[in-house]
């Protein structure tokens, strides 16, 4: 059973979203975890949460794509995909108009 274009980019803009948080997560936890003293000695962690942030969002521009028209949706249809209690979720891709309920081909 093939899965729908809904499902499809519901899980990537949940998987992009997970890495954008969880680094910035890493980021703002580092001086809780080794204090202020010992992060002139380790200053890589906050880079690469930092770094894992900045990927999340530059892989959510490039990954989320319509499938019929191959357009980027971008961030604006991932949060409203993978969250989809703040606001309404989206029904069609706003450049063609497929419905996001119909089978991948």
């Amino acid at each position: 059973m093939s899965e729908t274009i809904r499902e499809r980019l519901k899980s990537r803009a949940r998987l992009c979203l997970v890495l954008v948080f969880g680094g910035f997560v890493l980021f703002m936890l580092t001086p809780a975890v080794y204090g202020t003293g010992r992060m002139a000695s380790i200053p890589v962690l906050p880079f690469v949460g930092l770094a894992m942030a900045l990927v999340g969002m530059i892989v959510m521009q490039w990954l989320i794509k319509c499938p019929k028209c191959n357009s980027r949706m971008g961030q604006e249809m991932s949060y409203r995909l993978g969250f989809s209690m703040f606001r309404k979720p989206p029904n069609f891709c706003p450049f063609c108009g497929i419905s996001l309920d119909e089978r991948l081909p």
